[in-house]
């Protein structure tokens, strides 16, 4: 994605958090599968129980969730016991999801940062995560990106529906 583009977003995704900070929305009400209509939620429950499984096979999980928004899927590995660490490109989203991870005492790591130059070692994380940005993103940067940060026999796990394109609409799970 081109810098300006990335910029259009970024601004569209704080000026709508900016909207949900200065109101009294439910912050820890309707979090991951539960955040979407019943008629949508059968992919993220999937997610969810993939994450649990996988986390459930290890002891100790680190897990980056990128271009997670507002947190609405970055507790599903947390609750579980994994170190997460979870990015985002808006900074009122990264606020937003703060705000979340403090009601729920849970030690989640948010942090403004573009997921297209991660800031990370090589074979940094057990399990990757990507809901619903893929259509903002170069898949071809991004791929390369979470391969080199995955540690060997790693997880990335990827739910989107490429912007609810028509043609691509149907929910993709990318396991590598």
């Amino acid at each position: 994605m081109e810098l300006e583009d990335k910029l259009i977003e970024q601004n569209r995704y704080n000026s709508s958090s900016k909207e949900k900070l200065n109101s009294s929305f439910g912050t820890t009400s309707n979090l991951g599968s539960l955040a979407y209509p019943a008629y949508l939620q059968a992919p993220y429950v999937h997610y969810e129980s993939l994450i649990a499984e996988f986390v459930g096979q290890k002891k100790k999980i680190k897990q980056l969730d990128l271009c997670c928004g507002d947190g609405v899927h970055s507790f599903t590995a947390a609750f579980y016991g994994a170190n997460v660490i979870a990015l985002d490109y808006a900074e009122n989203s990264i606020l937003i999801a703060e705000k979340r991870a403090n009601e729920l005492s849970l030690d989640v790591e948010f942090r403004t940062c573009d997921v297209e130059d991660l800031p990370f070692e090589d074979n940094s994380f057990d399990l990757v995560t990507c809901i619903g940005s893929l259509s903002y993103l170069n898949h071809e940067v991004f791929l390369s990106k979470v391969k080199r940060v995955l540690i060997p026999g790693g997880v990335f796990i990827c739910v989107d529906s490429f912007n609810h394109n028509i043609f691509t609409g149907l929910i993709d799970f990318i396991i590598i």
